[in-house]
């Protein structure tokens, strides 16, 4: 039975809000797989096929790890990249400590970048057959140690005929 349409609506209310968002973890062996589907367009065979010779060449650590757990090494790497890429302002006062989820066996780390490596090294990395993958994990890694990013949070409730909606939606 289809709804009638009502006669008129009013914004009973707008609530703006802003906040921060913590940034997300490095990948682990399912979200690899689950963003590597959504934008790289590769299914998982392809993103498996492409990240396991960026390990067997040495650009980037283990990749069937369940552990979003980061050496100290590497995130000091990480934070300096940040600071030599994008400024200070981007880099937050202290690291971030991500939380693995369930039952992470934690046997190795995060998937991420293989540090040291010198800056010529980087061309090596950044071409050939698997280069969208390997700047796919360092773009995630380096974002999971940069500044957590502000949002505006706007929710907005709608009265029509004795009925109220809700919207919301957040802008950066």
């Amino acid at each position: 039975q289809a709804v009638a349409r009502p006669r008129f609506a009013v914004v009973a209310n707008v609530e703006a809000t802003k906040k921060q968002q913590k940034p997300r973890p490095p990948f682990e062996a399912t979200s690899w797989l689950q963003v590597a589907q959504k934008a790289l367009r590769l299914n998982v065979k392809d993103a498996t096929a492409a990240i396991q010779p960026l390990f067997e060449e040495g650009h980037t650590t283990y990749p069937r790890t369940d552990t979003v757990r980061v050496s100290p090494d590497a995130i000091e790497w990480a934070r300096a990249e940040i600071t030599r890429r994008l400024g200070a302002e981007y880099l937050p006062p202290s690291p971030w400590e991500h939380k693995d989820y369930g039952n992470a066996q934690g046997a190795h780390e995060a998937i991420r970048p293989t540090i040291p490596h010198p800056p010529t090294d980087l061309n090596t990395r950044q071409s050939g057959q698997w280069a969208q993958a390997y700047a796919l994990i360092e773009a995630r890694f380096l974002a999971s140690q940069a500044a957590a990013r502000l949002v505006e949070q706007t929710k907005v409730l709608i009265s029509a005929d004795g009925l109220t909606f809700e919207a919301s939606g957040q802008v950066e």
